[in-house]
């Protein structure tokens, strides 16, 4: 057999190769708009989720942020053997004395001096910087002291309230110490 009748033909007539390449041209200039005004509208509907999204991530990690020095501080009791307490901090060094807790926190050996106040006595363990944001963090106490067997001083919960900027549904985090000292998160109404 001849070697040409093997091949299929490469060769298309003439009006046929004009006609194929006729129709890939790319998109119009209306085509391209349309498309554009598309990705606008679903754009513009996901960015407010995004930013619920966003806000409800923020303070889950903030509640997470201050469960960790809860935990550092009961651990800490346990392993020293003298009480530990976490204060409202406002320079990462002192307590502030406020039921404000957005400015930041420390957690410090508290065995010595006054209960609740970092002395000079006592050692310094964990320090938490301000919450960017406008964020609202509060409790009714002043500080949080655990005995020398990782329980609370006192005998009643300690709830503080986490409240995100433009707090929406559920984004709010309550955060309770019970009194054998272990915390619990739970999501909570922002009204």
């Amino acid at each position: 057999m001849n070697q040409q009748s093997k091949k299929p033909s490469a060769r298309l007539p003439g009006s046929l190769r004009q006609a194929s390449f006729s129709r890939c041209h790319g998109f119009t200039l209306v085509e391209l708009m349309v498309a554009l005004i598309v990705a606008l509208v679903f754009l513009s509907l996901a960015i407010p989720s995004m930013g619920w999204f966003a806000n409800n991530n923020r303070a889950a990690g903030l509640a997470n942020d201050f469960t960790k020095a809860v935990t550092v501080a009961r651990s800490e009791s346990l392993k020293r053997g003298v009480p530990v307490s976490l204060c409202s901090s406002t320079d990462q060094a002192t307590c502030a004395g406020s039921t404000d807790w957005s400015t930041g926190w420390i957690v410090f050996t508290d065995n010595s001096g006054t209960a609740g106040t970092l002395d000079d006595t006592d050692a310094l363990i964990y320090i938490q910087d301000a919450l960017k944001g406008n964020i609202s963090f509060s409790t009714t106490v002043e500080s949080v002291r655990y005995n020398a067997t990782g329980a609370l001083a006192t005998a009643s919960n300690i709830t503080f309230s986490l409240t995100p900027k433009n707090c929406d549904n559920d984004q709010r985090r309550d955060i309770t110490i019970r009194p054998q000292g272990y915390s619990t998160v739970a999501k909570a109404s922002c009204s």
